[in-house]
C-alpha cells in the first residue's frame, strides 16, 4: 500500500489551502480486519518515518483495540464485583428463607402431628414444606424483577433527563433471563427449604402431639 500517494499529498494540500499551513494533526487509518491492526501500524510508522527521515519523536499511535481491551478488562471486573453481592446477597436470603422455615415447622409441631396421625405419609409431609419454601422464594423473585423493570426505567428516564443531548435511553429486559432468574429462586427455595422440610417429616406423630 502506498501511503504516500493515497494520503499524505491530499492532505498535505487541504491544510495548505484551508488552514494555510501544513501540519497534520490527526491521521485516522482502518485496518480491515482486527488481525491486521498490528501490520497496518508498522506500514503507517515506515510511511511516517520515510517522510520525516526516520525521526519518532513527533508523533504518536493510538491504537483503539487497545483501549477496548482495557474496558473490557474494567468490564469484567465490575461484572465479577456485581456478581459477588448478587451471590452473597443470595446467600441471606437464602439463609433467611431456612430459619423462617425453621420456625414455621416449630410453630406448627402440633399441626404435623396430627397430619400424620390422620395418615399424612412423610412425603406428603416434605412436599408440603418445600412448597411453601418455593412459594416463597417465587413470591421473592418476582417482588425483585418488578422492581428491577421499575428502577430500570426510572434510570432510563432520568438519564434522557439529565443528559439532553441523549434524546432516547431506552431500558433493555430480556424475558429468557426473567424466566431465568424465577427458576433460579424456585431453585434457592428448594435447597434452602429442605433441611426443615426434612426435619418436620422425621417428627414423631405422638411427640409433635404432645407438644404445646
Amino acid at each position: 500500500m502506498n501511503y504516500d500517494e493515497q494520503i499524505f499529498i491530499p492532505v498535505t494540500t487541504m491544510q495548505q489551502r484551508f488552514t494555510g499551513n501544513d501540519r497534520i494533526l490527526q491521521i485516522v487509518v482502518h485496518a480491515s480486519t482486527v488481525e491486521a491492526v498490528p501490520k497496518a501500524i508498522e506500514e503507517v510508522k515506515a510511511v511516517i518515518r520515510k517522510r520525516h527521515r526516520n525521526e519518532d519523536g513527533f508523533f504518536r499511535i493510538f491504537e483503539v483495540h487497545s483501549g477496548t481491551s482495557s474496558l473490557l478488562k474494567i468490564s469484567t471486573v465490575i461484572k465479577i464485583a456485581l456478581g459477588s453481592i448478587a451471590g452473597f446477597s443470595l446467600l441471606v436470603g437464602g439463609i433467611g428463607i431456612m430459619n423462617m422455615m425453621l420456625v414455621a415447622v416449630a410453630e406448627r409441631t402440633r399441626e404435623i402431628g396430627l397430619c400424620k396421625a390422620l395418615g399424612a405419609k412423610n412425603s406428603d409431609i416434605l412436599l408440603q414444606f418445600l412448597t411453601e419454601s418455593v412459594n416463597l422464594c417465587c413470591i421473592g423473585g418476582l417482588l425483585g424483577v418488578g422492581l428491577g423493570v421499575f428502577v430500570g426505567k426510572g434510570m432510563a428516564y432520568l438519564a434522557v433527563r439529565i443528559v439532553k443531548i441523549v434524546p432516547e435511553w431506552s431500558a433493555v429486559f430480556s424475558p429468557q433471563w426473567i424466566l431465568i432468574s424465577v427458576v433460579f429462586s424456585a431453585g434457592l427455595g428448594i435447597c434452602f427449604g429442605l433441611y426443615p422440610a426434612i426435619k418436620a417429616m422425621r417428627l414423631s406423630p405422638i411427640e409433635a402431639l404432645r407438644a404445646e
